[in-house]
């Protein structure tokens, strides 16, 4: 964070903006190495500390981030914060008196053949696997149609972004996929293979197949809209915008969300004039 000298100036997060500080670069890819080796050996690594100023959160992150850790900030241990926090990560489920975190966990994703993966928002790393399910355009932890998860709970929710080959257009310009037949075409399918070590030391296989039917962008699209999850919508919405915030640089959110939410208005939206 600081060289050992008094008369070197800490860093704030304008040099950090501004590329500025001297030793950052340095420690990040030295705890990027760190993170490597906990994905591997499947550790989570939660980060509890009683400083709010220069403690080198941002250089290690991506220990906590790739290994789905907690991250928990006070002025002082006796804060109440900190304290209940550090009391409910130890907390035991229910009366068997383990922890009900689960490890060394592997998510895969096998899709149809009209549909390829673009990645994945969530506290995963990736796992390298060629595939030609595997999407040329990132969206998050891409690159892969499988990941790990050094820890998860029964709160551990995952946002895996798909995308539609595009082999032609339908009256509304949209894309459809090669099996695509509107709302009386083929159906699609995707299967999600979840494999981990519970915790009461067993391994465990999760397979969850789910189908839906394929529907054209012009009167089809009805049903899109009567099946469309506005609270998911917006949390994966944040999640995506707070991930462009930390990976690209000049982002604009505000940009970037009103023309989202234009688009998604304008191919959804009801357009009523004076209501």
């Amino acid at each position: 964070v600081v060289g050992a000298e008094l008369s070197e100036v800490i860093r704030s997060h304008k040099d950090l903006a501004k590329d500025a500080a001297p030793h950052f670069r340095k420690a990040q890819k030295f705890y990027s190495g760190i993170a490597e080796s906990l994905v591997t050996h499947g550790h989570t690594l939660d980060y509890f500390t009683c400083s709010l100023d220069q403690v080198g959160l941002a250089e290690m992150q991506e220990c906590v981030q790739h290994t789905g850790g907690m991250v928990v900030q006070a002025d002082t241990f006796n804060n109440p914060v900190f304290r209940e926090s550090l009391k409910r990560l130890f907390a035991r489920d229910g009366d068997d008196g383990f922890l009900g975190v689960s490890s060394n966990a592997t998510v895969e994703v096998i899709p149809s053949k009209d549909i390829k993966v673009s990645g994945c928002l969530g506290p995963v790393a990736r796992v390298p696997r060629k595939s030609s399910h595997v999407a040329d355009n990132e969206v998050g932890v891409g690159g892969t149609t499988q990941w790990k998860l050094c820890g998860l709970d029964v709160e551990t929710s995952l946002a895996v972004v798909l995308e539609v080959v595009a082999s032609s257009k339908d009256s509304s310009g949209d894309a459809v996929a090669a099996g695509g037949g509107g709302a009386a075409g083929p159906q699609l399918f995707l299967q999600f293979i979840t494999r981990y070590l519970h915790w009461s030391g067993e391994l465990r296989c999760r397979v969850t197949t789910l189908t839906r039917r394929w529907v054209d962008g012009g009167a089809a699209g009805a049903e899109l809209v009567t099946g469309f999850d506005q609270e998911t919508a917006a949390v994966f919405m944040s999640r995506l915008a707070t991930h462009k915030m930390e990976t690209e640089d000049d982002f604009d959110a505000t940009r970037w969300l009103d023309r989202a939410l234009i688009r998604l208005a304008s191919r959804f939206g009801d357009y009523r004039k004076d209501d």
